[in-house]
């Protein structure tokens, strides 16, 4: 299980630390710094009798990583954790996946939810959110996955998933041998759509809109009085 803080000047995470580059991204070395619960003190104080908002990743974090997509299933005693969490603090579940994927596999009520990259969000009921950006990439993002399918259907173990505002092209069923097929293919697809961005992700090739149109935090501030009263807030910014 991952944890990472979310003050902005300290994270903390069991697997992963996070710096900040030039260009304002994260850069990621792994296995450096301590379990979290080891840290709680240090937290407690960053925090400050605040109230502290918690924006979560889904596969890998909150739910094991399985062989394929759709065998993943997050586990009764996080569900559970989730819904006590989210009836005292404001909780965010992102995810790559489909935004109705990741309703339907976490099934807690009371959270927000940020799918295909944060591209889609969608708020509890009562809460009036419900945002989208990168509407126009639709059918160039179809018209992708259409095309991943057709140049890849001989490597055994790929999976491609075409969602709403993302194409996701999975490998880790891939044997070693046929990997360097799915690379020559993400190739072809990047020059062939090249007004889409490619990024990774654990043994997974995306490919999404090319702008964000607003960033996720921007997104729920102005539409939930829950948002707004959470103190220093961290922006989200799926890139």
């Amino acid at each position: 299980m991952q944890c990472v803080s979310i003050i902005p000047d300290i994270c903390i995470s069991n697997t992963a630390l996070f710096s900040k580059t030039v260009s304002g991204g994260w850069n990621i070395n792994a296995n450096e710094l301590p379990w979290a619960l080891g840290q709680l003190p240090q937290i407690s104080e960053k925090i400050n009798g605040r109230t502290p908002a918690f924006f979560l990743d889904f596969d890998g974090t909150l739910a094991p990583i399985a062989p394929r997509p759709d065998m993943v299933v997050l586990p009764d005693q996080c569900r559970q954790v989730l819904t006590e969490l989210s009836a005292r603090h404001l909780v965010c579940i992102i995810s790559g996946r489909d935004l109705d994927d990741l309703v339907e596999r976490t099934a807690v009520p009371g959270v927000y939810y940020a799918g295909d990259h944060g591209y889609r969000i969608i708020g509890p009921p009562g809460s009036n959110l419900e945002h989208e950006v990168g509407s126009a990439a639709r059918d160039e993002l179809a018209a992708t996955a259409e095309y991943a399918r057709e140049i890849l259907a001989h490597v055994d173990g790929v999976i491609i998933e075409g969602k709403a505002l993302s194409v996701s092209v999975h490998y880790r069923l891939v044997p070693p041998g046929s990997r360097a097929a799915v690379d020559e293919a993400i190739s072809r697809i990047r020059h062939k759509f090249p007004e889409l961005r490619q990024t990774g992700g654990k043994m997974v090739f995306e490919f999404h809109p090319t702008r964000l149109e607003q960033r996720g935090g921007d997104a729920l501030a102005p539409r939930s009085p829950r948002v707004r009263s959470a103190d220093r807030l961290s922006r989200l910014r799926w890139r």
